[in-house]
């Protein structure tokens, strides 16, 4: 009789501490779903924030020897709003500016050479004024400032992000590492460290690099569209053939126009793009280790814009790129 109850006992205490088990797992499991929820209409901005706390804190990290962490915190986000932001929303706003004046100068003749095109006709669009596009470009811009309040809450949340990623950047960079779940913790950092520097600072910069470039030699070669133009150079320089989807179409008019002064320049400034800092700049940058398949590139930008938003151009490569090595520890023989 005693020994039953020994043994009623000991399987009751062993039933109780698998539910206790289970229940923790369920609860962490219901936390995390919920949690997941709640962030995830600002996934992007958390993932955007850290991007930019990465391409800081190198400056942070000597800044902080004189002026603190904190201090030190506050500058390098001010420098990242002072760098990127504010030049951004002055770029949207140049070729916004570009077209319309565009639009408003041209206008008429671009709709006498629409009404008269053969494709026009043969897709039945109806052009009878310009009452019609100016309606459509002011519903377009109405919609857009619906946008206005979510923008400035992702801006919030991306700064005060990145300012605590970068005054926390050491003590969570060593707590990513221990929830690692691999034997070589190191190398898999190691390599998650290398990826990340060849696709932020071996890209991202080198198109910053190659957008004031290009915008600078299209603005004194007096070509239309500057500003959008080099806005495309920026964003192809993140796939295979970069800067030349741009150039190259340009170099092509400019010689039908026999505007040959013009083409010269365009040419020469593509080489330069295309050759010169694409090669050197990504070289000097990155160096040698870490070599992107352009294949990751192109599959990471064309599905991380639609999921991720702007910054998709970056957040989507990179999860690409993670996503092979962690695959490669993975599946990599012991």
């Amino acid at each position: 009789m005693r020994k039953l109850k020994e043994t009623f006992f000991s399987r009751r205490g062993l039933y109780l501490r698998e539910i206790k088990k289970y229940s923790i797992l369920l609860t962490f499991f219901f936390l995390l779903v919920v949690s997941f929820y709640i962030v995830k209409s600002y996934l992007t901005a958390l993932l955007s924030a850290f991007i930019f706390a990465y391409l800081v804190f190198p400056i942070h990290k000597r800044m902080r020897k004189t002026l603190g962490n904190s201090f030190s915190a506050l500058i390098s986000v001010a420098l990242v709003l002072g760098v990127i932001f504010i030049p951004s929303l002055l770029v949207f706003g140049g070729i916004a500016q570009q077209i319309i004046s565009y639009f408003s100068t041209n206008g008429s003749q671009l709709l006498e050479t629409l009404e008269s095109s053969k494709l026009v006709g043969k897709l039945g669009i109806q052009l009878n004024s310009l009452d019609n596009i100016s309606t459509y470009l002011i519903s377009l811009f109405s919609s857009a400032l619906k946008f206005v309040p979510s923008m400035l809450v992702f801006l919030l949340i991306t700064i005060f992000s990145m300012y605590y990623f970068i005054l926390d950047w050491d003590k969570l960079s060593a707590k990513l590492r221990t929830y690692l779940p691999f034997v070589n913790k190191e190398k898999v950092a190691r390599d998650i460290s290398e990826v990340t520097r060849s696709i932020v600072y071996g890209t991202f910069l080198v198109a910053v690099i190659e957008f004031v470039i290009a915008a600078l030699g299209f603005y004194l070669l007096g070509v239309n569209f500057f500003l959008l133009l080099a806005a495309l150079v920026f964003l192809l320089a993140f796939v295979p053939l970069g800067p030349a989807v741009v150039w190259v179409p340009a170099v092509a008019l400019y010689l039908l126009r026999a505007d040959y002064f013009t083409a010269i320049g365009v040419l020469v400034l593509g080489l330069v793009l295309s050759f010169g800092i694409d090669t050197i700049a990504r070289a000097k940058l990155v160096g040698n280790k870490t070599n992107i398949n352009p294949v990751v590139m192109l599959l990471g930008i064309f599905g991380g814009v639609p999921l991720f938003g702007l910054f998709g151009f970056v957040i989507g490569p990179l999860i690409l790129a993670y996503t092979l090595k962690i695959m490669e520890e993975v599946f990599s023989p012991v």
